[in-house]
């Protein structure tokens, strides 16, 4: 009878150290492929409508702003894979599910990766975004109906 009583308090402290290793396993999300090197300019530029050059330089500035995230399972997203995230995102106006298939990550992941990238890019706005201010307001506005006029007509 004791021994049935020590096989059972065995078997159950190995299966609460096997629940523990469960727990304590951590999947890193995979940054399978380094589109920088993978891509051609003209490819690069197709999926996220800016150059390699300007990504890095947007990576270099909003990068330390950036929390190290993590996908559902915790498991971490690096922050350079955030940005390229919500960048195809906006780039493509493609679904979050679609997005999260090519990366690896769940749809809930594209998603805080748009919620914390979009407003940091925001923030920038006022470095990088001009608007046209006296003549150049006119030029500018000649030149959005010269684009629309073959759609309007």
């Amino acid at each position: 009878m004791q021994n049935d009583h020590h096989w059972l308090q065995m078997r159950n402290m190995r299966r609460m150290e096997e629940r523990v290793r469960v727990r304590l396993r951590r999947r890193i999300v995979p940054d399978r492929s380094n589109p920088f090197e993978d891509l051609a300019e003209e490819e690069f530029l197709l999926r996220f409508k800016l150059s390699k050059e300007c990504v890095l330089n947007l990576l270099e500035n909003i990068t330390e702003q950036l929390p190290i995230a993590a996908d559902a399972r915790g498991c971490p997203i690096p922050q350079h894979l955030q940005v390229l995230i919500a960048l195809r995102c906006m780039a493509t106006g493609g679904h979050q599910f679609t997005i999260s298939d090519c990366y690896g990550v769940s749809q809930t992941s594209v998603s805080k990766c748009l919620r914390t990238v979009t407003p940091t890019i925001a923030q920038m706005a006022r470095d990088y975004v001009k608007m046209p201010t006296g003549l150049d307001v006119i030029r500018v506005m000649e030149g959005f109906r010269d684009i629309a006029a073959p759609i309007l007509d």
